[in-house]
């Protein structure tokens, strides 16, 4: 009964009930130049004094001086400045009560400031600056509003965050970590007999992990007592759906993907919540590798938290992997969903929107960006299209946005998007790419309309 929401209005993707908000662009890192303490002082001031990098809150008087300080001081030792790139946090949520859960959270845990005094001797031994181009680097998300909010700053807690994430949170820390576990889980396979069995209880008459054949085999769901089920890839497993299910069975769609950039933990909390809401719920991409695989290894992860608080946390992810791996193969083989895994495990199994650049690469980075130019110029050709129903408009928009980052591995300047110029060529490679689809997807959309009146 509801009137259509233009998403191009409403500033959200608005095309089912599942889909809020798209993804936002994820920055790219600079190059670290020869002199590390220079070149952090130069990639702070140019970050922090320019609009187009750091339009957060203006810095405090007490740091400004000191600022500028350094930037006569770097200025007589090094005559050539280094730019650095910023990233707005790549927020993407399902629904619309899960997105203010997730707006109610703290962007990122913090210690008690008490805590961190006594565990700080003394002032930090770099300045504001310095730490915050380092902690950019390897986390195009931070900004200075994040500690610098007030006017006296929290130069310990930035100190206290460079420390974790340069240890425990970023790329380079996370993969350290992952090596042995990988190898680990390849001797486990190798010496495995490899079950007939297409179902993985991951939880016990609770939660089960299958591929797209066995969604469509409704015997066998009926068999294990299937109330819920969650589709992690309906822009490629068609033929389910509540109708196909019928009543007894809840059905949710996640619209994932399965690509090295995309964060695939924005959407735990809620499948957590709907997995955990009762009954036996089966999760499925289509092959169940990936996709799926890595949401039900997080919803085990965070069960086991629950149950035995006390419990290492890498552990916990390492043992819920073993666990599914002993029973599929091949699982969880996306390199970037293992580290949003670990990283998961090294929050409390728990994820926040500021998470969005940490366990990236900085050619993941460049792919995010170019996801987010592919979402907004495919949700114009398709909202502006009289040809395409209001209820088939995020089909085709993840239609073109996949179908573009795809076609786009075979490029020599693959997401590049670091000149006006490459962002131009990018913007018409993604125009001509929409521009052929979409006669396609006009009769995709046609077919799909006549097959669900046939039903009724």
């Amino acid at each position: 009964g509801e009137p259509p929401r233009n998403p191009l209005e409403e500033g959200g993707s608005g095309f089912s009930h599942l889909m809020d908000e798209p993804p936002a662009a994820c920055g790219e890192s600079g190059q670290v130049a020869s002199d590390p303490e220079a070149t952090a002082h130069s990639q702070e001031l140019q970050s922090s004094t320019s609009p187009a990098a750091n339009s957060a809150a203006p810095l405090p008087s007490v740091l400004q001086d000191q600022l500028n300080r350094s930037h006569g001081q770097m200025m007589s030792a090094q005559q050539e400045s280094i730019s650095s790139s910023t990233a707005d946090a790549d927020v993407f949520v399902v629904n619309p009560d899960a997105q203010e859960q997730e707006a109610a959270k703290p962007s990122r845990p913090k210690r008690d400031r008490t805590e961190m005094a006594q565990d700080q001797s003394g002032e930090p031994s770099e300045p504001p600056s310095a730490m915050i181009g380092k902690l950019r680097r390897l986390d195009p998300g931070i900004s200075w509003s994040e500690h610098f909010a007030g006017p006296e700053g929290d130069a310990a807690g930035l100190a206290e965050d460079l420390r974790n994430t340069r240890e425990r949170f970023c790329c380079q820390a996370l993969e350290a970590v992952l090596a042995p576990m990988r190898e680990e889980v390849r001797l486990l396979q190798a010496n495995c007999t490899k079950s007939s069995d297409k179902v993985v209880h991951v939880l016990s008459n609770r939660l089960l992990l299958a591929d797209a054949a066995t969604a469509r085999d409704l015997p066998s769901l009926r068999r294990l007592g299937v109330q819920r089920v969650i589709n992690c890839s309906p822009q490629t497993v068609r033929e389910t759906g509540s109708m196909f299910y019928g009543p007894g069975v809840e059905y949710m769609e996640l619209w994932q993907d399965d690509m090295p950039d995309y964060c695939v933990l924005h959407d735990i909390d809620v499948a957590w919540s709907f997995a955990t809401a009762g009954g036996t719920c089966l999760i499925h991409c289509e092959k169940g590798v990936n996709r799926s695989c890595a949401l039900a290894i997080a919803v085990r992860m965070r069960c086991m938290q629950q149950e035995r608080p006390q419990l290492d946390l890498d552990a916990a992810f390492r043992d819920a992997w073993r666990y599914v791996a002993a029973r599929k193969q091949p699982v969880l083989t996306n390199t970037s969903f293992q580290r949003q895994l670990l990283l998961f495990a090294r929050m409390g199994c728990r994820w926040f929107p500021s998470l969005m650049s940490v366990w990236r690469t900085p050619h993941e980075r460049r792919m995010a960006q170019f996801r987010a130019l592919a979402e907004d110029i495919a949700k114009k050709f398709v909202c502006g299209s009289r040809e395409i129903p209001h209820g088939h408009w995020w089909r085709a928009i993840v239609y073109i946005r996949d179908g573009t980052i795809r076609g786009e591995q075979r490029m020599e300047d693959a997401y590049d998007l670091s000149t006006e110029k490459q962002r131009y060529r990018a913007e018409q490679r993604v125009k001509g790419y929409a521009r052929h689809a979409l006669p396609k997807l006009v009769a995709a959309a046609k077919q799909i309309q006549i097959r669900w009146a046939s039903a009724f």
